[in-house]
């Protein structure tokens, strides 16, 4: 584990380089709660944690390799993500609307056209492994059991609001209704601002994209793999901020811009959310038209 503090390897191990990784088991032990066992140091329950995640590694590989038993290594994995979704509202912080993001703010392109939009809002579906009885629930456009996540992010490329857990088969206006509506964590659109959004989820400024890529399968229950999902867009938020890894990015978008391609679109629904957005996106267009004939002359 000391080649991990050091090394290049770190991050091949656990796709963060050395430093944001101990600053990250840091983290998880003063404010996640995760405590060393008495074999077992809490920067190997991470590395054995970052590792499954990034690379679908499965519990009977990590016993093997780390000399530990299946059960060991489960409880520790838990440990783990429990002390990660703690972190959630450290995170996972939703914008108030009182300042215009400066991605806007500093850009004449942007600003003042989109100077009320406080981020963006897309939804993915994630590929699960789930009981065969309950797999018809989770079948949708698929013809595999995914999880329809909803998710808004700031422009500088930052989760700000994860709902995961919904069903493939869960229309994509259930899930916002269900985002929009919940008495707990729900997704606020403080008034007078918007979200920029494409297409499938209806909300003001538009439609969302109801697919974007597909995740591992791992051999966990429906929940954990809930779990494992918001850990991840906590993880993402982390090392924006800590390691940020173009490389990686750039890799990523590589591959969401090759299944946009190959996949075919969905329907659309439409109603009077739709039309609002509509109508919100031809007024933008038209100011910014107007902006452009007039700098013309």
């Amino acid at each position: 584990m000391n080649e991990l503090r050091v090394s290049v390897k770190c991050r091949n191990i656990t796709c963060m380089g050395p430093e944001a990784f101990q600053n990250f088991c840091e983290l998880l032990m003063r404010d996640g709660g995760l405590r060393p066992t008495r074999h077992t140091s809490v920067e190997e329950q991470v590395a054995r944690f970052l590792h499954i995640i990034s690379h679908n590694v499965r519990n009977r590989t990590m016993s093997f390799f780390f000399y530990r038993s299946g059960e060991t290594i489960s409880r520790h994995f838990h440990s783990v993500l429990k002390a990660i979704i703690s972190l959630e509202g450290q995170f996972l912080k939703q914008p108030n609307g009182s300042d215009v993001p400066p991605e806007i703010l500093n850009n004449d392109r942007f600003h003042p056209y989109f100077k009320n939009c406080i981020g963006a809002i897309d939804g993915t579906h994630v590929r699960v492994r789930v009981p065969n009885e309950d797999a018809p629930r989770y079948r949708g456009r698929k013809n595999y059991p995914t999880i329809n996540v909803l998710a808004a992010c700031s422009f500088d490329m930052k989760f700000t609001y994860v709902l995961p857990g919904w069903e493939g088969t869960a229309s994509d206006s259930r899930v916002m209704a269900s985002a929009l509506e919940r008495n707990g964590d729900k997704l606020k659109l403080p008034e007078g601002k918007y979200y920029l959004v494409d297409a499938g989820y209806p909300l003001k400024a538009g439609l969302i994209t109801p697919y974007r890529g597909s995740s591992t399968e791992p051999t966990y229950d429906v929940n954990t793999q809930v779990d494992i999902i918001l850990a991840c867009c906590i993880i993402h938020n982390y090392l924006m901020g800590m390691d940020p890894d173009e490389s990686l990015i750039n890799e990523v978008d590589r591959e969401l811009l090759n299944e946009t391609r190959n996949e075919e679109a969905g329907p659309v629904e439409r109603n009077e959310d739709h039309s609002l957005g509509e109508y919100l996106r031809d007024s933008i267009t038209s100011h910014m038209w107007h902006d452009y004939v007039a700098n013309q002359m």
